[in-house]
């Protein structure tokens, strides 16, 4: 490693006084040039790890046709398309995270995914109560740095929760981005509930297509009863856009496509989002949250390297 670094060294040092002997910028401005690029060339090769690693079986037919251990052909087509354009990621000591990225994928038609993840906490208020006795909390949600801490409110009245959002853009070129997927979870607590999740219905869902081995519950706000509540959309309209733009002939079009989405590591891995999806979107295909893909796989695999208008 020490010899690399070394010889990394000596090629950084040798490109730069050759840019700034020819005038073309500070020597500053040259290495924060190289330092932007060697993060993004970093994030691009986590995404590719994750597409050898296939934990979602998107390649696994194509794997055992080829049989001779070299990469499936849809694979390297996605892998040689991919770009990493930007990436940022901020976190306070409040507990508030963001994750924001762009991915250019270079097809039949330039295509731009951006991905948006945002965590924070949240107080709310469990004042009143349903007649079953189980309290439900008030319109009073902010976040939970913005609170007072001497506001007078009743012993218990007052929680902190998480809330959470991670939505998925997809364009052509520099064109208006439509949301492709979004997950919005409130969470009781600040870490994830061990009770069972709860998928939330939309205000204009009966309810009735949401077939899910779990609870269902119209009521999407922050509840005080321990468990936590998730919503999520697809546009099947843009998938079937980004299928057909894009040209990627996945064996099984439409869950190929959800998979294909979720490996992109721009959310909190701690927070269920790949099995709420694989519940509400996929359904028995995949099973429930708890059967699909190994939470902790996927965290490894990181380290290493029905929305309706």
């Amino acid at each position: 490693m020490s010899t690399n670094r070394a010889a990394v060294n000596h090629v950084l040092q040798s490109y730069v006084k050759s840019k700034v002997e020819d005038g073309e910028d500070s020597a500053i401005d040259i290495l924060r040039m190289l330092q932007s690029e060697a993060k993004l060339l970093f994030e691009r090769e986590v995404v590719l790890n994750n597409l050898d690693a296939d934990l979602f079986g998107i390649f696994k037919d194509e794997d055992k046709c080829d049989g001779d251990g070299t990469s499936s052909p849809l694979r390297s087509k996605i892998k040689e398309s991919i770009s990493v354009i930007s990436h940022d990621k901020s976190i306070t000591r409040e507990g508030y995270i963001s994750i924001e990225a762009v991915i250019q994928l270079k097809c039949a038609e330039t295509l731009l995914l951006a991905f948006s993840f945002e965590k924070q906490h949240i107080s709310y208020c469990c004042g009143a109560r349903n007649k079953n006795g189980t309290s439900y909390s008030s319109l009073d949600e902010k976040p939970a740095e913005h609170i007072p801490k001497k506001r007078k409110i009743e012993e218990d009245a007052c929680k902190i929760g998480t809330h959470i959002s991670y939505n998925i853009f997809m364009g052509k070129g520099y064109d208006k981005k439509d949301c492709l997927l979004s997950v919005e979870i409130k969470a009781s607590g600040k870490d994830p509930s061990t009770e069972e999740h709860i998928a939330a219905c939309d205000e204009d869902d009966d309810g009735d297509e949401l077939d899910l081995n779990r609870e269902k519950d119209f009521r999407f706000l922050f509840i005080g009863d321990g468990k936590d509540r998730f919503l999520v959309r697809l546009n099947p309209e843009q998938l079937t856009k980004f299928f057909e733009w894009s040209e990627f002939q996945f064996n099984d079009f439409f869950p190929d496509c959800v998979h294909f989405l979720l490996t992109f590591p721009y959310f909190e891995n701690e927070w269920d989002i790949v099995g709420y999806v694989e519940d509400v979107v996929l359904g028995d295909d995949c099973g429930s949250s708890n059967e699909g893909v190994d939470q902790n796989d996927y965290c490894s695999s990181v380290e290493d390297a029905t929305y309706s208008e």
